[in-house]
Protein backbone atom coordinates (compact mmCIF):
# COMPACT_ATOMS: atom_id res chain seq x y z
CA UNK A 1 0.00 0.00 0.00
CA UNK A 2 2.81 2.55 0.44
CA UNK A 3 4.45 1.53 -2.74
CA UNK A 4 1.02 2.67 -4.36
CA UNK A 5 0.51 6.16 -1.99
CA UNK A 6 4.78 6.40 -3.40
CA UNK A 7 3.84 6.24 -6.20
CA UNK A 8 0.67 8.10 -6.54
CA UNK A 9 2.57 10.65 -4.85
CA UNK A 10 5.80 11.11 -7.33
CA UNK A 11 3.08 10.97 -10.20
CA UNK A 12 1.18 13.93 -8.76
CA UNK A 13 4.39 15.98 -8.32
CA UNK A 14 5.25 15.14 -12.46
CA UNK A 15 2.16 16.48 -13.44
CA UNK A 16 2.40 19.17 -11.29
CA UNK A 17 5.73 20.42 -12.29
CA UNK A 18 4.61 19.99 -16.28
CA UNK A 19 1.89 22.38 -15.32
CA UNK A 20 3.94 25.18 -14.01
CA UNK A 21 7.86 24.54 -14.02
CA UNK A 22 9.64 25.00 -10.78
CA UNK A 23 12.64 26.64 -12.73
CA UNK A 24 10.22 29.44 -14.07
CA UNK A 25 9.45 30.35 -10.16
CA UNK A 26 12.93 30.19 -9.37
CA UNK A 27 15.32 31.36 -12.06
CA UNK A 28 12.81 33.09 -14.38
CA UNK A 29 11.16 32.71 -17.82
CA UNK A 30 14.21 33.00 -20.17
CA UNK A 31 16.27 30.23 -18.13
CA UNK A 32 12.90 28.22 -18.00
CA UNK A 33 12.56 28.44 -21.99
CA UNK A 34 16.37 28.17 -22.52
CA UNK A 35 15.72 24.50 -20.61
CA UNK A 36 12.99 23.72 -22.83
CA UNK A 37 14.95 24.19 -26.23
CA UNK A 38 17.81 22.32 -25.35
CA UNK A 39 15.63 19.22 -24.12
CA UNK A 40 14.00 19.61 -27.06
CA UNK A 41 16.62 19.64 -29.25
CA UNK A 42 18.06 15.90 -27.25
CA UNK A 43 14.24 14.82 -27.93
CA UNK A 44 14.02 15.26 -31.49
CA UNK A 45 16.38 15.56 -34.46
CA UNK A 46 15.33 19.18 -34.46
CA UNK A 47 18.36 22.24 -34.22
CA UNK A 48 16.83 25.12 -32.03
CA UNK A 49 18.37 28.18 -32.23
CA UNK A 50 17.15 30.51 -28.95
CA UNK A 51 18.12 34.20 -28.60
CA UNK A 52 16.76 36.35 -26.29
CA UNK A 53 16.89 39.95 -25.27
CA UNK A 54 16.64 41.86 -21.67
CA UNK A 55 13.06 41.41 -20.30
CA UNK A 56 11.75 43.66 -18.20
CA UNK A 57 9.89 42.23 -14.90
CA UNK A 58 6.86 40.53 -16.08
CA UNK A 59 3.75 41.07 -14.80
CA UNK A 60 1.76 37.97 -13.21
CA UNK A 61 0.96 35.51 -15.58
CA UNK A 62 2.92 36.56 -18.65
CA UNK A 63 5.83 33.91 -17.87
CA UNK A 64 3.81 30.88 -17.97
CA UNK A 65 1.68 31.82 -20.86
CA UNK A 66 4.96 32.99 -23.20
CA UNK A 67 6.46 29.71 -22.11
CA UNK A 68 3.41 27.33 -22.79
CA UNK A 69 3.11 29.17 -26.24
CA UNK A 70 6.45 28.28 -27.25
CA UNK A 71 6.39 24.49 -25.75
CA UNK A 72 3.28 24.43 -28.05
CA UNK A 73 4.47 25.95 -30.98
CA UNK A 74 7.62 24.15 -30.83
CA UNK A 75 6.05 20.72 -30.29
CA UNK A 76 4.18 21.69 -33.17
CA UNK A 77 7.27 21.98 -35.79
CA UNK A 78 8.58 18.76 -34.13
CA UNK A 79 5.42 16.75 -34.95
CA UNK A 80 4.14 18.47 -38.09
CA UNK A 81 6.52 20.95 -40.02
CA UNK A 82 9.23 18.27 -41.16
CA UNK A 83 11.82 21.19 -40.19
CA UNK A 84 15.22 20.45 -39.80
CA UNK A 85 15.89 24.00 -38.00
CA UNK A 86 13.89 26.20 -35.72
CA UNK A 87 14.60 29.54 -34.26
CA UNK A 88 13.15 30.72 -31.28
CA UNK A 89 13.26 34.68 -30.52
CA UNK A 90 11.80 36.52 -27.06
CA UNK A 91 12.54 40.49 -26.71
CA UNK A 92 10.93 43.00 -25.50
CA UNK A 93 10.33 46.65 -26.72
CA UNK A 94 8.18 49.30 -27.94
CA UNK A 95 5.97 48.10 -24.62
CA UNK A 96 5.74 44.97 -25.86
CA UNK A 97 6.98 41.71 -25.68
CA UNK A 98 7.22 39.34 -28.56
CA UNK A 99 7.73 35.47 -28.95
CA UNK A 100 8.60 34.54 -32.56
CA UNK A 101 8.95 30.78 -33.42
CA UNK A 102 10.31 30.31 -37.24
CA UNK A 103 11.19 26.85 -38.62
CA UNK A 104 12.33 25.65 -42.25
CA UNK A 105 9.73 23.25 -42.33
CA UNK A 106 6.16 22.89 -44.23
CA UNK A 107 3.93 25.22 -44.11
CA UNK A 108 0.65 25.01 -44.09
CA UNK A 109 -2.95 26.75 -44.84
CA UNK A 110 -4.11 28.04 -41.34
CA UNK A 111 -7.79 27.88 -42.55
CA UNK A 112 -7.83 23.92 -42.52
CA UNK A 113 -6.93 23.38 -39.14
CA UNK A 114 -9.41 22.39 -37.13
CA UNK A 115 -9.22 21.38 -33.28
CA UNK A 116 -10.34 17.32 -34.28
CA UNK A 117 -7.43 17.41 -37.00
CA UNK A 118 -5.33 17.70 -33.90
CA UNK A 119 -5.52 15.49 -31.52
CA UNK A 120 -4.54 18.40 -28.29
CA UNK A 121 -5.17 21.70 -28.72
CA UNK A 122 -1.64 22.89 -31.07
CA UNK A 123 -1.77 26.03 -32.48
CA UNK A 124 -5.52 26.90 -31.82
CA UNK A 125 -4.17 26.14 -28.47
CA UNK A 126 -2.34 29.17 -28.03
CA UNK A 127 -5.16 31.67 -28.93
CA UNK A 128 -6.80 31.62 -25.12
CA UNK A 129 -2.96 32.20 -24.03
CA UNK A 130 -2.80 35.69 -24.66
CA UNK A 131 -6.45 37.45 -24.76
CA UNK A 132 -6.21 38.07 -20.77
CA UNK A 133 -3.18 40.47 -21.84
CA UNK A 134 -4.27 41.57 -24.87
CA UNK A 135 -2.10 39.95 -26.80
CA UNK A 136 -2.25 39.01 -30.45
CA UNK A 137 -0.61 35.90 -31.93
CA UNK A 138 -0.23 35.61 -35.86
CA UNK A 139 0.75 32.41 -37.68
CA UNK A 140 2.03 33.87 -40.92
CA UNK A 141 1.69 30.20 -43.12
CA UNK A 142 0.94 29.05 -46.08
CA UNK A 143 1.41 25.73 -47.80
CA UNK A 144 4.95 25.55 -48.90
CA UNK A 145 8.58 26.09 -46.67
CA UNK A 146 8.52 28.12 -43.21
CA UNK A 147 5.81 28.90 -40.56
CA UNK A 148 6.84 32.07 -38.62
CA UNK A 149 4.32 32.45 -35.23
CA UNK A 150 4.69 35.74 -33.96
CA UNK A 151 3.06 36.67 -30.08
CA UNK A 152 2.79 40.00 -28.84
CA UNK A 153 1.65 41.18 -26.08
CA UNK A 154 2.21 44.53 -24.80
CA UNK A 155 3.34 45.52 -21.30
CA UNK A 156 1.21 47.20 -18.99
CA UNK A 157 1.88 51.30 -19.15
CA UNK A 158 2.91 52.43 -15.04
CA UNK A 159 1.29 54.98 -14.05
CA UNK A 160 2.45 58.39 -12.47
CA UNK A 161 3.21 57.58 -8.79
CA UNK A 162 0.95 58.56 -6.55
CA UNK A 163 1.29 59.00 -2.61
CA UNK A 164 5.06 56.75 -3.64
CA UNK A 165 3.80 53.97 -5.29
CA UNK A 166 3.24 53.52 -8.91
CA UNK A 167 0.68 51.41 -10.46
CA UNK A 168 -0.11 49.70 -13.57
CA UNK A 169 -2.22 51.68 -16.30
CA UNK A 170 -6.53 51.43 -15.90
CA UNK A 171 -6.03 51.15 -19.86
CA UNK A 172 -3.11 47.94 -19.47
CA UNK A 173 -4.97 44.34 -20.03
CA UNK A 174 -5.05 42.68 -16.74
CA UNK A 175 -4.89 38.93 -16.27
CA UNK A 176 -7.50 36.99 -15.35
CA UNK A 177 -6.78 34.41 -12.60
CA UNK A 178 -5.38 31.14 -13.54
CA UNK A 179 -5.84 32.76 -16.97
CA UNK A 180 -4.26 32.63 -20.00
CA UNK A 181 -3.73 34.75 -22.97
CA UNK A 182 -3.91 35.15 -26.98
CA UNK A 183 -6.51 34.79 -30.36
CA UNK A 184 -4.43 33.88 -32.98
CA UNK A 185 -5.88 34.59 -36.31
CA UNK A 186 -8.68 33.00 -37.63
Amino acid sequence: MDSVACGVATEGRRLSAGLRPPILDELGLLPTLRAHVETMQRRSRLRIEFTAGELPKLPAGYDINLYRSAQEALTNVIKHAKARHARVKLAADHGKVRLEITDDGAGFDPATVHPSDQGGLGLLGIRPLAAPFGGTPAIHSQPGPACPLVISVPLPVPRKKRNGRAGASPRAPRPRPGGAWCRVAG
